[in-house]
């Protein structure tokens, strides 16, 4: 999808046709994390809804609330901040992100960052790679995560900021809006929407805060890796069966 903004060239035309032949002519069925992705894969590929079987991913256990002070320190993060992790992909929505924040502190994540070549303004942070368990530290203790998307598989930035106690703001389109629970939703198309979702988030009072931390934390346990692979083998258990009979 989107292949206007993610063009593939005459070698990788030739090898998506490739892969798609074979898909077609090898898979019995697939699995996704998304309904939106479910709905991208019967688009493209032309797979019958009933050999395309949905199974949520899950955050890691790493992800839980940990302010690092060593982190804060070695990041010399001083301040308040707002947090965007992730790629600079045209999905990402990274202008629409930066027209957003204006003057606030933004830290963002993301190996991509130390070779993004578009000038940042200085209330702009790039960390570039981080450790999984800085990754946790920095969800903790920021303000708010701000995932702006275009478009999303996924989205594991989502439930990761969830599971550390951090509120998030992200987009109302795609799979985001099947895993954001009780995250303001925005459009991400509109600056002005998301700069909206911000400064609702950064204008909670501690109660309602607290509030919004909690309902993560609940809607972050529906997500596990446990009751992924249980699916996931079921899927695949139900796969060898049908192959067998025949």
């Amino acid at each position: 999808m989107h292949a206007d903004h993610f063009p593939r060239g005459i070698r990788g035309e030739l090898k998506w046709q490739i892969q798609k032949l074979l898909i077609k002519k090898v898979a019995k069925n697939i699995i996704t994390d998304s309904h939106a992705s479910k709905h991208d894969i019967q688009q493209v590929l032309g797979f019958s809804p009933e050999h395309v079987f949905l199974i949520p991913l899950a955050p890691r256990v790493v992800f839980k609330p940990n302010k690092l002070s060593e982190v804060r320190k070695k990041y010399k993060l001083n301040n308040k901040y707002v947090l965007y992790v992730g790629d600079v992909n045209w999905n990402k929505n990274i202008p629409g992100l930066l027209d957003s924040v204006s003057n606030l502190p933004l830290v963002c994540v993301g190996k991509a960052f130390v070779d993004y070549q578009t000038e940042m303004p200085k209330n702009v942070k790039k960390l570039g790679f981080v450790s999984d368990e800085e990754l946790a530290g920095l969800y903790s203790m920021a303000e708010v995560l701000v995932y702006p998307s275009y478009a999303e598989g996924f989205g594991f930035p989502v439930l990761e900021a969830m599971a550390c106690g951090c509120p998030v703001v992200t987009s109302n389109v795609s799979s985001l809006v099947e895993i954001a629970g009780p995250a303001i939703m925005v459009n991400p198309y509109k600056p002005d929407d998301i700069r909206r979702g911000i400064d609702l988030a950064l204008g909670l009072s501690a109660s309602a805060r607290h509030d919004m931390v909690a309902s993560g934390f609940e809607w972050v346990k529906k997500f596990t890796w446990k009751k992924t692979a249980h699916a996931t083998a079921k899927i695949y258990e139900k796969t060898i069966n049908n192959y067998t009979r025949i």
